[in-house]
């Protein structure tokens, strides 16, 4: 940019910039410098991204390596031995949890019959109207 006029207030535009077309003509030598220095900032940031996902599967491999050397389980690690298949169930009238199963039972109203009877290790029966219908 040019240097204020001799003897101006210093408030004037340069004389480049006067003119519509002396503005496009500097935004479009600017345009470049600009889509360049954007272009580097996003590189950047994708590069530290990378960088950060590749220092957290780092240290999963490392926790993952330490446990197996000590053959120690994960702190939350589970197995149940007698029944694999079943899970952790809340008792909601006993306040309480345990081991199981969720049943489900379908019944004739009139016959007073059982007509259906299923039995699965989800513990929601949210899932389970629709099959039993069926």
């Amino acid at each position: 940019m040019g240097a204020p006029a001799k003897g101006g207030r210093g408030d004037e535009l340069p004389t480049e910039l006067a003119t519509v077309e002396g503005r496009r003509a500097k935004l479009q030598q600017a345009r470049p410098a600009l889509e360049a220095e954007r272009r580097q900032a996003a590189e950047k940031a994708a590069s530290r991204a990378r960088r950060g996902r590749r220092q957290a599967a780092q240290q999963t491999e490392k926790r993952r390596w330490k446990r197996a050397k000590n053959k120690q389980p994960a702190p939350k690690a589970r197995y149940k031995f007698v029944d694999p298949d079943s899970r952790i169930t809340k008792d909601s009238e006993a306040n309480a949890f345990g081991q199981g199963y969720n049943a489900q039972v379908a019944v004739d109203g009139q016959a007073q019959v059982i007509v259906a009877a299923a039995v699965t290790p989800q513990v929601n029966d949210r899932d389970q109207l629709l099959p039993m219908l069926e």
